[in-house]
């Protein structure tokens, strides 16, 4: 790692060296878009961050597909139903998604591993591997109402009226 490079590019080059893949900066400015983004991306709007790159949809596509078959993109669906693709911080990391805000974020989930081996003992299958999409409300959207609003705490005592 030089100096200059910061542990997420670290982990990208890491990740491409050992898929056997060809380092490219289309590649690394794509996931970097993905991966500045706390609430994932649709492929459009990666497209429109990596534009003034000179970097064009079907390479957005490419690259996408490639991320995501190498593990480190994940897809999640936001409240509208619509995928948005996510970096991929760590290897048996699961998305918590907020269903209001559409902020992710990462756990680990390693025992996962004993699920699979459940199913495939129960069904036969040969599992391959698992998606896993946890949705909710973070803590801060936990704190309004339904319409948006910051719950009302305790109730207000009646203003005594002017004299």
């Amino acid at each position: 790692m030089t100096s200059a490079e910061t542990d997420d590019t670290a982990f990208l080059r890491a990740a491409i060296r050992a898929e056997r893949k060809r380092w490219t900066e289309a590649r690394h400015a794509v996931w970097e878009a993905f991966l500045q983004s706390q609430e994932g991306l649709t492929i459009p709007e990666a497209v429109k961050r990596v534009k003034a790159l000179g970097i064009g949809q079907a390479t957005v596509y490419r690259n996408v597909r490639e991320l995501l078959q190498m593990g480190l993109l994940q897809w999640v669906h936001d409240p509208n139903g619509d995928h948005r693709f996510i970096a991929a911080r760590m290897p048996h990391g699961h998305p918590v998604v907020c269903q209001r805000c559409k902020r992710v974020i990462w756990v680990d989930c390693h025992g996962l591993s004993a699920v699979e081996r459940l199913a495939a003992l129960e069904t036969g299958f040969t599992v391959k591997g698992h998606h896993l999409e946890i949705f909710g409300l973070c803590p801060n959207c936990s704190r309004l109402s339904p319409d948006g609003e910051p719950h009302p705490g305790k109730p207000k005592s009646p203003r005594k009226p002017r004299r």
